[in-house]
């Protein structure tokens, strides 16, 4: 996963930080200084304040990795892009959301998916 870049054009601030809240996996990069220390449990203070505060943004393998086999259609439409998946027995019991990119298509639909609501 990638930290949050200001000129990351594939998700917003704000879905990474709903994806984090949500409960996606929020795989964590080491500084240099600290991955020099392989098994040591103390990490520095910027990692671990990026560790606490930054959500990541996921790639979009990651994403479809995480919708499993829920993901059953991902569609680039003239309004942006569908990602739509199936979640009874029938065809007619579905969950889609809708994105600027496949990434936040995705993303929403992850969330639509694991929504406590």
């Amino acid at each position: 996963m990638q930290d949050v870049a200001p000129n990351q054009q594939n998700m917003n601030y704000e879905l990474a930080k709903q994806l984090k809240d949500a409960g996606f996996p929020q795989d964590f990069v080491e500084c240099d200084y600290c991955r020099a220390k392989p098994g040591s449990p103390v990490l520095c203070a910027g990692c671990l304040y990026r560790r606490a505060a930054e959500p990541k943004i996921p790639t979009l393998s990651e994403l479809i990795e995480a919708c499993g086999d829920k993901l059953q259609v991902l569609w680039k439409r003239d309004d942006g892009w569908l990602a739509k998946s199936w979640v009874g027995h029938q065809h007619t019991d579905y969950r889609e959301s809708l994105g600027k990119t496949p990434d936040e298509a995705v993303a929403r639909l992850w969330l639509a998916l694991n929504s406590t609501k």
